[in-house]
């Protein structure tokens, strides 16, 4: 089988992203004086109430899942050094293998209940990849458009919760009937972003996050070997993608 042309299915997916989760909680290569040498660069706890916070939520995308789950490279990583210029960031990566837009809406009312979580200024939305395969393009735009609308519900005082949307992003290799309901998934995406002026950012159509004309040796940089998750070089593009937009929209 050729692997570069392989897509699994929503269900192989799941397992395989769960049995990687586990390794993920606990994992940390570093050694002990370079985990300490961050703890020390850690802001100060008056600092931190006064941080913006950022609400990173998704999918095995956010979480930064590669090599079949035995190590993670979140995008939220780079984008806390970009951001540290600007101020004080919290950053909660919410991404969660596996997971479809339906339960990430669930799992959106949760995060997002009074009193019992953290307000955020921001909730970044990239969503929708393990979708493609079952459910219909209506459907998975029909579940962003909820989140995004949760999201804009949220108020503290006289602030609002600011909303930014991604795009969702190509594989290594899809057949066209998958490239076809991405677009699609896509199109509807930034409809409603124009008609709501919210921003988003465009991962479809991002340079190297488009296979498109791309050498093999560019492709293998940005795509893992299972041809639907990022390298950590490929995490680190979205990570610039966004913080590109953020600070062009004035977001941040």
């Amino acid at each position: 089988m050729d692997v570069e042309a392989f897509i699994p299915s929503p269900v192989l997916l799941c397992i395989i992203n769960k049995f990687g989760r586990a390794t993920h909680k606990n994992s940390d290569s570093r050694f002990p004086f370079e985990m300490a040498a961050d703890i020390k660069k850690e802001p100060q706890r008056e600092d931190m109430n006064n941080a913006r916070r950022i609400l990173a939520l998704g999918d095995s995308l956010t979480e930064g899942y590669y090599r079949f789950g035995t190590q993670f490279h979140p995008y939220t990583d780079r984008l806390h050094k970009l951001l540290e210029p600007k101020g004080i960031f919290e950053i909660h990566n919410a991404g969660v293998s596996g997971e479809t837009t339906d339960r990430m809406l669930e799992r959106l009312r949760g995060l997002l209940k009074p009193k019992s979580s953290p307000w955020y200024d921001l909730v970044v939305i990239l969503g929708g990849t393990n979708d493609l395969g079952f459910r219909s393009a209506e459907d998975i735009f029909k579940n962003i458009q909820l989140m995004s609308d949760l999201v804009q519900t949220q108020k503290s005082g006289d602030r609002h919760s600011r909303v930014v949307i991604m795009t969702v992003p190509h594989c290594r290799k899809s057949p066209q009937w998958i490239l076809d309901k991405r677009s699609s998934v896509n199109s509807q995406i930034k409809t409603y972003a124009s008609q709501k002026e919210i921003p988003i950012v465009d991962l479809e159509y991002w340079g190297k996050l488009n296979p498109m004309g791309k050498s093999e040796e560019e492709i293998d940089e940005i795509w893992d070997t299972d041809g639907l998750h990022f390298t950590p070089a490929g995490s680190d593009v979205i990570a610039d993608a966004l913080f590109r937009t953020l600070s062009t929209e004035n977001v941040v």
